[in-house]
């Protein structure tokens, strides 16, 4: 991507390798040396400023003549996502591919651990077809410890095609000792690019283009110790002097070397030229129209000052401490040290106003070409930071509609609280972000301050427009609070105030009336809603369109109706995926394996919820974990308990590692589900004292923590259990009808089903089969009842449905018969048996009487229905038990528990 077409665009010329100066010196020792150790992954190059480090890198890299990768760092690189943003960068423009996982996930705020991201850069590099060197320049500039052990971690095992080169200052906190011990790091110093007396005399020679007096040679290797930018001031000196056979006095104290050589260059040069020098030390990188543009006036100057190309030309000519940054001449930057002591003069020679002007000239330079991030940290400096908070203002909508939220929140971060807090564009920004990351308490306090300042402004439509996007947020709000009419008036509100060209703003209201309208009931209308906003805009590639899209995902869930929530999905996916807009893939996906699963049809299911599951690293961790849940529900529908509770446990440790505390509670409450589902009542029992069911909020995707919670009470069959599950099933039940959540409904009714059988009420058990299934059966939600009791699948003939719903009931009474189906004979599972009597079981956890009588039964081959007609239970106990003695036995199946068993003596054949 060329400069200038976004408002985010990584500077390629930090991606160049300086290009080796005419005047260069060949050190061939120390070439040598790098190239004789040049199979060792680590090469440091450590040395004061003005040593030339990243010169000896570069010309080196022309004796290798294979594929090298650049990166100049600066302080702005002082950040992990940034860092990661260029590595990639510089990367990829030698393998295009690489990174490409890792690079998915710098769009999400919380990026995962350090190891995480370290095993992904070394998988990834360790796959590259060729060896490559990777330059990190400069690297004193980073003092990030994110950045410093993710750097050791890829040094622990580096990657066998990398070579890494790191050019310092200073010593990196790298575990330099355990490298160098182990032979794997190759060492550079400033003795080492120290210039002897013939590489001083080798180097005047060159600058000057002349033979120099083997006496000033000496001189300046001892006054300079060998230091080349000392070396290069001089050579100025000299040639300014016009006799290179003698050197002026004044250099007898090395600490004021600098001083006197920078007095004896620029006291030579034109005013235009000193200006110049001067006022683009400010600068990290210049180019000639940027020159120009940050310039003190001077209204009393009689000529006509010189074009910033000439100025460049000049730089170029003298060879002053300038470094190209691209291959094209356009871009360049001084030496640092060089830079700083430009820097100094500036401060000691203008006055604070002047200094800001400049900061400001050049913020607004870079803001005009698109280059934001730099125009705000030129702005920063200023040290005015309302010039630093006007430019987030007028780039706001491109920061959001981009997505950077990650960049959004450094920079209101860096800006002063009480700034944020009193400007009403910034307070807006504030509150987009917290909606982003969902963070609810923050989002609610920036907009009541924002109905403060504003109930104290006049009106005006700049002012309508900004209480449009507040309203837009209120209403997302009040539709956490599940406060449909609420959420309904925000979101109308908002589309009235909200100019049609704010797309992104509008859409999220749309978004939002759609869903205020699904949970006050009109359900038609929210469809409606969607379907024109939808042919509103033409074509249909953009964010727009694919958060419509998913409105109509969720509406038709909630509503359960597979056959539109698979039609809206697939349509949602294509998108995704045409667009490559990964979140809408991911949602996609979600949303298409949930239609399949709710319609029994797991295999289909599994096809799309696994491709998440297995890229952990993605940038929305909530559609992750959904997605998680919904594969291990699948596994257990399918008998592979083992995988189940392995992804159950797989999601724990995702939100752990990434210290995800909003989402940690679901996942340990899905745990728990499926611990109860394979009959671990201990567990469930403890995690249920702890659970505290209320308050309800909109229940929109997969899972409910609270229906476990119901789940565990029931499952407890006692009286105080059983009391407080129906309490609670009751006060769940209005909620879901109140915000027209039917999906949720149906599981709620299927809960209350179970409640009253339990209790021994049929005919309350009846009634709410009755209300249950027709809407299961209309939506085509057929997964519920294989969690049925068995006689509750018996009741089903005797509900009072119509003809399609009574084949519908028919199919589910034929599900529930594959969920307790027995097992295939075959030869090798033991003939029938009985149960042997024994004072002391072979096992850690003994079988109980109950477990005992459940095993001789199914040694026989009888069906969970059987056995809990045999027993006097319901066949979900049966299944219960049948999970505890698989758990006990360690076995996966029947067969295996009958094997395990005889051969712990437990059953006598006959």
């Amino acid at each position: 991507m060329a400069e200038g077409q976004s408002l985010i665009v990584t500077r390629r010329t930090k991606l160049h390798r300086p290009r080796l100066p005419v005047d260069l010196v060949t050190r061939a020792a120390v070439l040598d040396r790098l190239s004789h150790y040049q199979q060792r992954p680590f090469t440091l190059v450590s040395a004061p400023a003005g040593y030339g480090k990243s010169t000896l890198v570069s010309a080196w890299i022309e004796t290798w003549a294979r594929h090298y990768a650049w990166l100049s760092l600066d302080e702005q690189d002082n950040d992990l996502h940034q860092f990661l943003t260029y590595l990639l960068v510089a990367l990829q423009q030698l393998f295009p591919s690489v990174g490409l996982e890792l690079q998915s996930l710098l769009s999400a705020t919380d990026l995962p651990p350090i190891s995480t991201l370290a095993s992904l850069l070394s998988n990834e590099l360790d796959q590259c077809p060729e060896e490559f060197i990777l330059v990190l320049d400069d690297y004193h500039f980073i003092h990030n410890t994110a950045i410093h052990d993710l750097l050791t971690e890829l040094l622990r095992y580096p990657p066998a095609p990398m070579h890494l080169f790191i050019t310092t200052r200073r010593d990196p906190p790298l575990p330099l000792s355990t490298l160098r011990a182990q032979g794997l790091m190759t060492e550079v110093r400033a003795k080492d690019l120290r210039f002897s007396v013939a590489d001083t005399a080798e180097f005047l020679r060159l600058a000057l283009d002349d033979e120099i007096n083997e006496k000033v040679a000496v001189t300046l290797e001892a006054q300079t110790e060998g230091w080349i930018s000392g070396l290069r001031l001089a050579s100025l000196s000299l040639r300014e002097q016009g006799d290179n056979g003698q050197l002026q006095p004044g250099l007898q104290d090395n600490r004021y070397l600098m001083d006197y050589l920078m007095t004896e260059v620029l006291s030579r040069q034109p005013t235009d030229i000193q200006n110049y020098l001067f006022t683009t030390a400010i600068l990290d990188r210049f180019c000639a129209p940027l020159c120009e543009a940050v310039r003190v006036q001077h209204t009393q100057s009689t000529t006509q000052e010189m074009l910033g190309q000439e100025f460049i030309t000049w730089l170029e000519q003298t060879n002053l401490f300038v470094i190209p940054l691209d291959n094209r001449g356009n871009w360049f930057r001084y030496h640092h040290l060089f830079q700083q002591l430009l820097q100094e003069r500036l401060k000691a020679q203008y006055s604070p106003d002047d200094l800001a002007a400049l900061y400001k000239q050049a913020s607004t330079w870079f803001a005009d070409h698109n280059l934001l991030e730099e125009a705000f940290q030129y702005a920063l400096a200023s040290e005015d930071t309302t010039v630093a908070a006007q430019l987030v203002v007028q780039h706001r909508h491109e920061l959001m509609n981009q997505e950077l939220w990650v960049l959004v929140d450094r920079w209101l971060g860096l800006l002063p609280t009480d700034l944020v807090t009193n400007d009403l564009e910034l307070l807006i920004l504030k509150a987009w972000s917290s909606q982003n990351q969902y963070r609810l308490s923050e989002l609610v306090t920036a907009l009541d301050r924002i109905d403060t300042l504003s109930a104290a402004m006049p009106p005006a439509a700049h002012l309508n427009h900004l209480l449009g996007e507040a309203s837009a947020l209120r209403s997302y709000q009040y539709y956490q609070a599940a406060d449909g009419e609420r959420t309904v008036f925000h979101a109308q509100q908002a589309l009235e105030l909200l100019p049609a060209e704010d797309l992104s703003e509008r859409g999220f209201a749309v978004i939002l009336l759609a869903g205020g309208y699904q949970m006050v009931g009109e359900h038609q209308r929210a469809e409606t809603l969607v379907q024109e906003a939808l042919s509103e805009k033409e074509g249909d590639g953009t964010t727009y369109h694919a958060r419509l899209l998913i409105t109509r995902c969720f509406i038709r869930w909630m509503h359960a109706d597979l056959p539109g929530l698979q039609q809206a999905a697939t349509q949602y996916l294509q998108l995704g995926e045409q667009f490559q807009l990964p979140e809408t893939i991911i949602f996609g996906r979600l949303f298409l394996g949930l239609s399949h699963y709710h319609g029994n049809e797991l295999s289909e299911a599994e096809q799309y919820f696994a491709p998440t599951v297995r890229d952990k690293h993605i940038p929305n961790a909530f559609s992750f974990i959904q997605s998680t849940f919904a594969l291990s529900l699948t596994y257990h529908a399918q008998g592979r308990l083992d995988e189940a509770h392995e992804l159950a446990e797989s999601a724990l440790s995702y939100l752990r590692e990434k210290d995800n505390t909003a989402l940690l509670p679901f996942a340990e409450a899905f745990h728990i589900d499926l611990a109860l589902r394979q009959g671990r009542m201990t567990e469930a029992s403890r995690w249920a004292q702890q659970f505290t069911p209320e308050p309800f909020v909109p229940m929109y995707l997969l899972y409910v923590p609270q229906l476990t919670w119901a789940r565990t009470l029931l499952a407890q069959e006692t009286t105080q259990s059983l009391q407080k599950a129906k309490a609670f099933l009751s006060r769940f039940h209005d909620f879901a009808e109140t915000i027209h959540n039917t999906r949720l409904l149906i599981e709620v009714l299927a809960l209350q089903a179970q409640l009253h059988h339990t209790q021994g009420n049929e005919a309350a058990a009846r009634a709410a089969l009755q209300r249950m299934v027709p809407l299961a059966c209309a939506g085509g939600l057929l997964r519920f009842f294989a969690d049925l009791s068995s006689n509750l699948i018996q009741l089903l003939p005797q509900l009072d449905l119509d003809a399609e719903d009574a084949r519908h009931a028919e199919k589910l009474v034929e599900i529930s018969k594959e969920e307790t189906a027995d097992i295939p004979h075959e030869a090798s599972v033991p003939p029938p048996a009985v149960i042997q009597t024994v004072a002391k079981q072979p096992l850690d956890d003994a079988l109980t009487d109950r477990e005992l009588e459940v095993m001789g039964l199914l040694v026989q081959r009888m069906s969970n229905k059987e056995i809990a007609s045999q027993l006097f239970i319901s066949a979900v106990t049966v299944k219960r038990h049948t999970i505890n003695i698989y758990q006990k036995l360690d076995v996966n199946s029947r067969r295996q528990a009958v094997a395990k068993a005889t051969e712990l003596g437990l059953l006598v054949h006959v």
